[in-house]
């Protein structure tokens, strides 16, 4: 029941040589091209191999309203990505990047938005790689992130990732009808995170500040 806009999607695909197969998809949102995926397929050996590439030309995070919308959430901006997959499919090599560009999360329920780096996250093996990449709040202190995401197995990827904020004003919200949370809180945070999925450990601490003044509505 809710309108997400028009989506073309073009197909192209033909046969080649050694069992191999070429196709080339484009995904469309209201007539502005935004996924493009094209490589070869080839099928003759025991596993089958993939030499391909995607790419995110601005993609609107703003769709995803359908989901987020009864949870009092929203994501604003883009997404650009080049990223190239090579290899069997179980054994799958992956490089390139993500960018996020002009990305917002608004959460006017928990009196906060935050507001993400536009710098490259890049892929190189498989590994998306933090390298001091900024999350701001209200202030102009970010919750800063760096480490890894080994996604070699995609069913139970791998972390290690530290994350650090100091004086970081999470939430500067007034009271309204609709709050969950209003008032300023402000919060020093240290945190790792550090094995794959299913045996992941989790440590640090987080101190809320004395200037701080949070309620929250029941």
């Amino acid at each position: 029941g809710t309108t997400i806009g028009d989506e073309t999607i073009e197909i192209v695909y033909f046969p080649k040589d050694n069992e191999k197969h070429y196709l080339d998809i484009l995904l469309s949102h209201n007539d502005e091209e935004v996924v493009h995926l094209n490589g070869d397929y080839i099928s003759g050996n025991e596993e089958p191999e993939l030499n391909g590439e995607i790419s995110l030309n601005r993609f609107l995070l703003g769709i995803t309203h359908i989901f987020t919308k009864d949870a009092g959430m929203s994501l604003k901006g883009y997404v650009n990505s080049e990223v190239k997959a090579v290899g069997r499919l179980s054994e799958l090599r992956t490089d390139g990047f993500i960018q996020f560009d002009s990305v917002y999360l608004n959460a006017p329920i928990f009196g906060t938005d935050l507001r993400f780096s536009n710098k490259n996250v890049n892929i190189k093996n498989n590994k998306i790689s933090f390298n001091n990449f900024d999350i701001y709040a209200k202030g102009d202190s970010p919750f800063n992130l760096n480490g890894t995401v080994d996604l070699s197995k995609l069913t139970n990827p791998t972390f290690n990732l530290r994350m650090n904020a100091s004086n970081y004003e999470l939430i500067n919200a007034p009271r309204t009808k609709t709050s969950m949370l209003y008032g300023k809180m402000f919060i020093d945070f240290r945190a790792f995170i550090a094995g794959a999925l299913n045996n992941i450990k989790v440590s640090g601490n987080a101190t809320l500040l004395g200037k701080s003044n949070i309620t929250y509505v029941m």
